[in-house]
């Protein structure tokens, strides 16, 4: 007789690519061979593939937020977002970072960068302004992955005894 305990399809999928079928019979759960099925069922861990699941879902949500940009109050007062989506928008924020960083050495403070943020709309920043705006930008995007990382070990530390939540450690937007 078969002591089932439910493990989801893999399980099932696991027995069939050893050969062997188990199946629900007037509430009796009936196998090819109790004992090869049994040592399946007892033998069989669902959670590598529920844990890959969860890595891809919390590396997919990391690359939304980012993709969604930084939220940010300008010096006028309006507020945007600066990209991050991607390596180039990064380069980019580095390359102005360092403009900004010599213009402040040279003594510059009026605003002559303008920087245009994800809405398409173009905000005058002096050299200092544009530094920060660099600086909430890097800090962001560290803290996203932050939180992914934080993701990372907890589910690799998970047991699968509760479900997991995707939604833990994220910065707020």
């Amino acid at each position: 007789m078969i002591e089932y305990i439910e493990k989801g399809i893999g399980l099932h999928d696991a027995i069939a690519a050893a050969g062997h079928w188990l199946r629900q019979i007037d509430g009796e759960w009936r196998s090819s061979d109790d004992t090869a099925v049994q040592a399946i069922i007892d033998a069989y861990d669902p959670l590598p593939g529920l844990r890959d699941e969860l890595y891809a879902q919390v590396a997919a949500e990391r690359i939304r937020r980012q993709e969604a940009g930084v939220p940010y109050v300008f010096p006028s007062g309006d507020t945007g977002r600066i990209q991050v989506r991607n390596a180039q928008d990064l380069a980019n924020l580095n390359g102005i970072a360092t403009r900004a960083m010599m213009a402040i050495q040279a003594g510059v403070t009026a605003p002559v960068f303008p920087f245009r943020d994800q809405e398409d709309r173009t905000h005058p920043m002096t050299p200092q302004q544009i530094s920060e705006l660099c600086v909430a930008a890097s800090d962001r995007v560290t803290a996203l992955y932050q939180a992914k990382w934080a993701h990372d070990d907890a589910i690799a530390a998970w047991n699968g005894s509760h479900p997991y939540d995707t939604a833990a450690f994220w910065p707020e937007i």
